[in-house]
């Protein structure tokens, strides 16, 4: 059969650039004397959505068209038109806001809005930001319901234009993902996405309104909701009459106001552009004027990060490897909203009230008992020349010292998964007399692990088991601590491939930290508490009612839940949000590909198969060049690929560092070192010159052997003379 081989027939796509353009103005010919200052507020970067905060930068921004708004007031890079809206409008409102689910943020209203991106239709936008903290934390300590007034002035608007550019930054990121996708390693191809989406958030902002707003947020307490002299209307105006100078003493009496500021449990005002809100002497419409050199953006909108990853964006990379890319950053957003959506009761009224749910699940209305905790174990079986692969992959239930569980409690499945491991050892073996000959070797293991935990098979009359103290990981905070580790009095279980469980079965100081628990599940199995407690069923992937479910881990695609609900409310408002990545840095070797890809992912070329007789071109080859435009010599590239597939690598010892075998040291490459791809010539010569020094070296062995043994000789005839001689003296 024919061998065949492959060879480089693709151009190399140059990325040009204005060498000035990225954010240098200085070159655009402004009119004589003209006030032109470059519009600051732009769109083009990420967006996180859950905390409302801008990430790195998406969009490039060149100037080198000189481009101005409509009103020639502002210089706009390439790729964005802004809208200067004419109107002397300013918006002013009061709202009253009961429940903290119901804000919205003051610069992001749009964007958060956005429902392409959820987990099972439930966005939480917006629902990590520093300003919907703040305001949930006051209604929740105060008791206190929120009222809102607010002045908004949109001066322009501004869009990206449908054809853009991307940023080098971005662009080198993501098709570094993309070369990862390609050479089938799916781990580091996860792994980088989900720092993508950590870096350049979830979305990128694609318009903003820019102008300035003044907002006033006045905590009350609920109680003064309850007077039934006092109406909404005029709650709007005594909260009002700080900002606007609204209701006189003619609109609202003075027992009104006095009711409204001794009900006032917090009281803020914030200013987004325009001028430094001074309360002694503030007006409106001072404040109006002072906007014009203080703009910034008042509310955005925006598309998911993953929408951007386009064929005609990314032209240097096959079309099905994008579309893979976008998926791959597709899953990677919804894995950030994954981990940071929890579910539970919002209403605070209820006993069943989870201050850190941001999606209500219906569970305020169950009654809810607390169910005991058998303890975990986990079972690994390993195979392979590797030895040990299970030790950190193994653990056993404290409760009994085993891999079972206590009385009462019934041994549960949770999640079963494989792992492989991958070893480089170096094997010598003599060569000749004086040399070794070495190489490396690939072992292999595996080991294949279950985790399990123990239900209860029903009440107990006293304290039994272990209290549950919440979960941890790596890369995933304990909720009760707020921090990668267990509450006081407690301890991790190992589980998974990562994953601690804090227990403790001191009850007495231990239960103050824990949280009512009501079992795991995960994609493969399902939780028998659900069932009321009855294992001989078969158990639902979900939480029995009042219990919310929480994401512990994915692993391997497959979501690890655990179910409960937290009673304590923290003494932080603020709760931290679970940031990318969700796993470890995986360890992947490189695979053979159809593609040959830079070092900076910039440049991808296709490699064709030809047959091996095929001996080069006909004639000159031309347009043919590489990226720092010297030409590319194809028929030397096909030699070297032809070469390559024959899986030798025939090069002198001149140009192997010392290595007289004609391969790369295997240490750098990590391949297997093969030495049937030697040369007759390059044998003959390795043994000549073994065979010439193994000469020499026993020549001047006996050379120095035989001048040893002379002057061991000659020195005993010298103390025979000297034997003979001495009775002469006497």
């Amino acid at each position: 059969m024919a061998s065949t081989s492959s060879f480089v027939l693709a151009a190399v796509v140059l990325l040009n650039s204005v060498a000035w353009g990225l954010e240098d103005t200085s070159k655009c010919q402004l009119p004589r004397n003209a006030s032109i200052f470059g519009f600051e507020v732009l769109p083009g970067d990420g967006w996180d959505n859950l905390k409302n905060e801008i990430r790195g930068r998406v969009i490039l921004r060149n100037y080198s068209l000189c481009q101005m708004t409509e009103d020639g007031q502002y210089l706009i890079p390439n790729g964005v038109f802004a809208i200067p809206v004419k109107s002397s409008q300013v918006e002013l409102y009061s709202q009253l806001i009961n429940n903290w689910m119901n804000y919205s943020s003051d610069t992001a209203a749009s964007i958060n809005l956005d429902g392409s991106i959820s987990i099972d239709d439930l966005p939480i936008n917006g629902k990590f930001s520093l300003d919907f903290q703040g305001v949930k934390g006051h209604q929740v300590n105060d008791d206190s319901v929120t009222m809102k007034v607010k002045a908004r002035y949109v001066q322009y608007s501004a869009k990206l234009q449908p054809i853009m550019s991307l940023d080098p930054s971005f662009m080198a990121r993501v098709s570094s993902i993309a070369q990862h996708i390609q050479f089938n390693r799916t781990a580091s191809a996860k792994y980088e996405s989900q720092l993508l989406v950590r870096d350049f958030g979830t979305h990128v902002v694609t318009s903003i309104d820019a102008g300035a707003a003044i907002v006033k947020l006045d905590h009350i307490n609920r109680s003064l909701l309850k007077d039934s002299s006092i109406n909404r209307y005029q709650l709007s105006l005594v909260a009002s009459s700080d900002l606007f100078h609204a209701g006189g003493t003619g609109t609202v009496d003075s027992t009104t106001m006095q009711k409204y500021y001794s009900a006032l449990t917090h009281s803020s005002v914030n200013t987004y552009g325009g001028p430094i809100y001074k309360p002694a002497n503030f007006s409106i419409n001072d404040w109006v004027d002072g906007i014009q050199d203080n703009l910034v953006a008042v509310d955005r909108s925006g598309d998911p990060l993953s929408f951007f990853i386009q064929p005609k964006l990314f032209p240097n990379i096959p079309v099905s490897t994008v579309y893979k890319l976008a998926s791959q950053i597709d899953q990677a957003i919804k894995a950030y909203y994954k981990y940071n959506t929890h579910k539970g009761c919002t209403d605070r009224d209820s006993p069943n009230f989870n201050y850190y749910a941001n999606v209500d699940d219906g569970s305020c209305s169950h009654n809810i008992t607390g169910m005991v905790f058998g303890g975990m174990f986990q079972h690994c079986n390993e195979s392979g020349e590797i030895p040990n692969v299970c030790q950190n992959l193994e653990s056993k239930n404290p409760l009994t010292g085993d891999f079972s569980c206590p009385e009462g409690f019934d041994i549960t499945p949770l999640f079963t998964d494989h792992e492989s491991f991958t070893q480089t050892r170096k094997v010598c073996s003599k060569y000749m007399v004086f040399w070794s000959k070495c190489h490396e070797e690939t072992v292999y293991g595996s080991a294949t692990f279950t985790s399990y935990w123990c239900a209860a098979k029903g009440q107990f009359a006293v304290p039994t088991g272990f209290l549950f103290g919440g979960i941890f990981s790596d890369t995933i905070s304990n909720s009760v601590t707020q921090q990668k580790n267990c509450p006081p009095y407690f301890y991790p279980i190992k589980t998974a491939k990562d994953l601690s469980v804090c227990v403790t079965n001191d009850f007495e100081n231990g239960e103050k930290y824990s949280m009512p628990f009501a079992g795991f599940y995960s994609c493969q199995n399902g939780n028998p508490v659900t069932n009321g407690l009855d294992t001989t069923l078969n158990t639902i992937k979900s939480c029995p009612p009042g219990y919310s479910q929480h994401l512990a881990t994915t692993e391997n695609e497959c979501d690890l839940m655990y179910c409960t609900r937290p009673l304590t409310i923290p003494a932080s408002p603020y709760v931290s949000v679970h940031r990318p990545p969700f796993m470890r840095p995986p360890l992947e070797t490189n695979q053979t590909s159809d593609f040959l890809v830079s070092d900076d992912g910039q440049e991808w070329t296709q490699l064709y198969s030809v047959d091996s007789t095929f001996n080069g071109f006909n004639g000159t080859v031309a347009g043919w060049i590489v990226n720092d435009g010297t030409n590319l010599n194809m028929e030397s590239l096909l030699a070297s690929k032809h070469a390559s597939s024959q899986n030798t690598d025939d090069k002198t010892a001149s140009s192997d560092n010392g290595n007289f075998f004609g391969k790369d040291d295997p240490m750098a490459t990590g391949k297997t070192v093969d030495f049937h791809g030697v040369s007759a010539s390059h044998v003959s010569f390795i043994v000549g010159s073994s065979v010439a020094a193994t000469l020499f070296c026993v020549l001047f062995t006996t050379i120095l052997l035989v001048i040893f043994l002379r002057s061991k000789r000659g020195n005993r005839y010298q103390r025979l003379e000297e034997g003979v001689q001495r009775p002469n003296k006497h």
